[in-house]
């Protein structure tokens, strides 16, 4: 999803949203409104989906913010049977934008540090006491709330450990795992944009001798891949496509025999990768391992089994049905 800014006084910007289903981009103009301290709405103004409002309401619902989307789409003939597929896209893309609003919010309110930006916005600074800064770009593709100011990673007990740091997007949770006393770090990640991010924020904070970026993904086969080089952000799956940017698959057991892991830290968050690597990696290997943070995105069951038929053992926090973290210590 791409925005841009057309008129501030006015609220208006200019939306493209990428439907692969049906091999089409829309693009509209589209006009944000503050009906009431509770309501939002996004009217779009021209283009094929012309008069289709998006309302997005805000309810108080035990001392948490409870987020509904409605969606009154208006489509002419040659993508009505489309419908559904082009509603869901939406509500995808808006409450993936609502999430990013979420997760700088709370960076600005936290109470550890001040944060800043630079470079008219394009920056991301937190200030910490002794007068250290790190600094982020491309912070709206990552997740830099959750890093340091959530509570993600509180479990590790990482100090002077390697740490695999599977899905490191722009490398906010490497260069967090940095700052509090990690050893070394690898992070691997497969989509291009993301990566070279994470590779400049490596250098603007001069961590380039603690933490090793790849641009790859993690697989339990090692070997290439083509993958929609255009992504970026979170949520995305690294996806087989028929052409696209050759990146690389790495194995845990290469990185356990490249960088001799004996007793390292396995984090895991890589929308659904997690279940290939885990499930098809050998208990050896594994053992490498004696903390593992996964972020899995379907079924926690099969993970949980495996690892405990292994070695670990695993405590679970679910964040909805289907999604949650598991948290496994070697016995």
């Amino acid at each position: 999803m791409k925005y841009e800014l057309i008129d501030k006084d006015k609220g208006l910007f200019t939306q493209s949203i990428p439907i692969k289903k049906i091999k089409k981009t829309f693009k509209f103009e589209v006009k944000h409104i503050k009906k009431s301290d509770d309501v939002f709405s996004l009217e779009v103004i021209n283009g094929p989906l012309k008069k289709s409002i998006i309302n997005i309401i805000f309810k108080e619902k035990n001392n948490e913010t409870e987020i509904k989307l409605q969606l009154n789409l208006k489509l002419g003939l040659k993508y009505k049977f489309f419908s559904s597929i082009i509603s869901e896209k939406l509500k995808a893309t808006n409450l993936s934008l609502i999430k990013r609003l979420e997760n700088l919010s709370k960076l600005i309110f936290n109470e550890k540090f001040p944060i800043t930006f630079e470079n008219n916005h394009s920056t991301l600074v937190l200030q910490f006491n002794q007068g250290k800064k790190i600094f982020f770009d491309g912070w709206w593709l990552g997740d830099v709330g959750s890093a340091f100011v959530g509570k993600v990673y509180d479990k590790l007990n990482f100090k002077d450990k390697i740490i695999v740091d599977v899905g490191s997007n722009i490398a906010d949770s490497s260069i967090y795992f940095a700052v509090n006393g990690a050893k070394k770090i690898i992070g691997l990640e497969p989509f291009p944009k993301n990566f070279n991010f994470g590779r400049e924020n490596v250098q603007k904070n001069q961590f380039d001798d603690k933490i090793d970026l790849y641009l790859s993904g993690c697989s339990s086969k090692s070997g290439d891949i083509q993958i929609d080089s255009s992504l970026s952000g979170l949520s995305y799956k690294m996806e087989k496509i028929k052409s696209g940017e050759i990146i690389k698959q790495t194995t845990l057991e290469e990185l356990c025999n490249n960088y001799g892991i004996h007793d390292g830290i396995l984090k895991m968050n890589c929308e659904g990768c997690e279940y290939d690597v885990i499930l098809n990696t050998s208990k050896n290997v594994l053992n490498n391992f004696s903390q593992i943070l996964v972020q899995y995105h379907d079924n926690a069951e099969i993970l949980i089994e495996k690892l405990l038929n292994d070695g670990f053992k695993v405590t679970e926090e679910k964040y909805s049905n289907k999604k949650g973290q598991i948290f496994a210590t070697i016995i």
